[in-house]
């Protein structure tokens, strides 16, 4: 009899098609087990990394969609990311943080602002991030960076191009 230093949970004899199907299922078992004993001891949070994507996201200037593709993708549950969603000031001030950051809108260089190929690519660029059409074309067209500072306060809520309700039937494609 072979008497063992170690204790094992699984030894697989032998390296042929049955032994690496043991050894896969052996595996499976304890990374769930695994797993679970990190959930179970509070490692694994979805809800605290949702909350620290989306916060991270929104600062860097990413609309409600992108940053909804996100946590989609990084498998959070559509209830954690719909209590997430930001509201309009956050959404807003999202908007002009990454008009900012890239130079967009009342951002734009002199000489270049009176392009309308350059506004078209301003708002796409704003629609890849995830902000909606009205949010876009708000901010783009918006005469400096004070009414534009002003708009992601919330002043002028009624101004035109305000936002989404702005856009007709399709406003719902866009956010």
């Amino acid at each position: 009899m072979i008497v063992y230093d170690k204790k094992y949970d699984v030894i697989v004899v032998g390296a042929g098609h049955a032994g690496c199907e043991a050894a896969l299922a052996a595996a499976q078992e304890v990374i769930a087990a695994l797993v679970a004993r990190a959930v179970a001891a509070g490692y694994v949070d979805d809800a605290g990394f949702a909350r620290a994507r989306s916060a991270s996201l929104l600062r860097r200037g990413y609309g409600a969609r992108r940053v909804d593709q996100a946590l989609d993708a990084a498998g959070i549950d559509e209830e954690i990311r719909a209590g997430l969603r930001p509201d309009e000031s956050a959404a807003r001030a999202a908007a002009l943080a990454f008009a900012r950051r890239r130079g967009l809108g009342p951002f734009t260089r002199e000489g270049q602002k009176e392009d309308p190929r350059r506004r078209e690519k301003q708002i796409a660029a704003l629609l890849r991030a995830g902000h909606g059409f009205g949010v876009a074309r708000a901010l783009v067209d918006s005469p400096d960076v004070a009414a534009a500072q002003g708009w992601a306060a919330g002043d002028g809520a009624a101004d035109e191009g305000d936002g989404p309700a702005d856009d007709g039937p399709a406003a719902d494609l866009w956010e």
